[in-house]
């Protein structure tokens, strides 16, 4: 069997699709904003260890969600792996509402797994930060 490493790196690589069937599911549409490709979603492999995914099209090759008796599972589509149970890192609502204004905020902050990353630099000659104070401690 592969180690969680391993498939961390697999899923960081290929992304997930997650067919459009299940996609409206609350315990599935929990971990991201629309749904769209190239959207993010949060898992959780194992307890405390947790690899952030691209959503993507479906695909022959591509890992897919299913999600049966209440049960989130990941089919990797390979022999060696055929399902792994896996949960959902649910996003925050402060994070969803800055992700659906699409501000200077949204474009700037993201969750990985359980932390959020603020994406800040400085600007122009007089070494601004890309984001106002007021905006920053808004979030």
């Amino acid at each position: 069997m592969k180690s969680y490493g391993q498939l961390k790196l697999e899923l960081i690589h290929k992304g997930i699709h997650i067919p459009k069937e299940i996609q409206a599911a609350s315990e599935i549409s929990c971990g991201y904003c629309d749904g769209q490709p190239g959207e993010e979603i949060a898992l959780s492999l194992a307890e405390n260890f947790i690899v952030k995914a691209l959503l993507k099209g479906p695909d022959k090759n591509q890992p897919k969600l299913k999600f049966t008796n209440g049960r989130i599972k990941l089919d990797f589509l390979n022999k060696e792996i055929k399902e792994l149970e896996v949960g959902i890192v649910p996003l925050p609502n402060f994070v969803r509402d800055q992700m659906k204004k699409r501000s200077p905020a949204s474009e700037n902050a993201c969750i990985d797994g359980y932390c959020l990353n603020l994406f800040l630099r400085l600007v122009g000659q007089k070494n601004r930060l890309n984001l106002a104070r007021e905006t920053i401690l808004s979030i």
